[in-house]
């Protein structure tokens, strides 16, 4: 299958970029620094791109059958300052889909993106999301509200608290709320679910809370 990967230097999207060519897929990363792409293979083609630069995601996006983004922020910056990667990014990626008639997209956003989920930790809830992580919820909410809107089959990734721990292939989804008593799952499994909807049109349409 053809598939391009958004934001594959590092994190979850490295992960994806990785397993993807051991499955034998034929793989192109969009990067803003081709260099940062240090892995090498005949089905890997790296180019350069920007999520907010549409007429770049439109040429690197024609001809694919899957695009996988796992564009996001990983430090607090979003304490200071309101982003925009989801709503604006990806938002971006989506139109170059639609304009070059790409169906599928998988994309991340979190688990905490639902409020008033009654399995989501109580100290999560309370602490981490109001003081840290407010204003990238906002934006994640913000993107999550323009999927519906668009013809894609498209699937909302949700994990939990994310680790650098190894592949298990075992670990719990849920449909739009947290599996009950899990709040972390490491970015070796997320990419393994992501890979695993590439045809699968189980969680279509959906948000897919993963966590151990």
């Amino acid at each position: 299958m053809n598939l391009v990967v958004i934001g594959a230097t590092r994190g979850t999207g490295q992960r994806v970029l990785e397993q993807a060519i051991l499955m034998g897929h034929k793989v192109t990363a969009i990067v803003r620094r081709p260099e940062a792409i240090l892995l090498k293979h005949e089905n890997l083609t790296v180019k350069q791109g920007d999520a907010y630069d549409l007429a770049s995601l439109k040429a690197s996006i024609a001809g694919q059958d899957v695009v996988i983004s796992s564009l996001g922020l990983n430090d607090f910056k979003t304490i200071f300052k309101v982003p925009t990667i989801y709503s604006i990014g990806t938002g971006n990626v989506i139109r170059a889909m639609e304009a070059q008639g790409v169906k599928r997209l998988i994309t991340i956003t979190s688990s905490g993106v639902k409020e008033g989920d009654p399995a989501e930790p109580g100290w999560y809830r309370n602490l981490i999301k109001p003081v840290f992580l407010d204003r990238m919820y906002q934006d994640m909410r913000r993107l999550e509200k323009i999927l519906p809107t668009t013809k894609l089959e498209w699937i909302a990734v949700r994990p939990t608290y994310l680790t650098n721990g190894p592949l298990t292939g075992n670990y719990r989804v849920e449909i739009n709320q947290w599996p009950a008593g899990g709040w972390k799952i490491s970015r070796s499994d997320v990419a393994h679910f992501m890979l695993n909807q590439l045809t699968s049109d189980r969680y279509v349409s959906t948000g897919a809370v993963l966590a151990y």
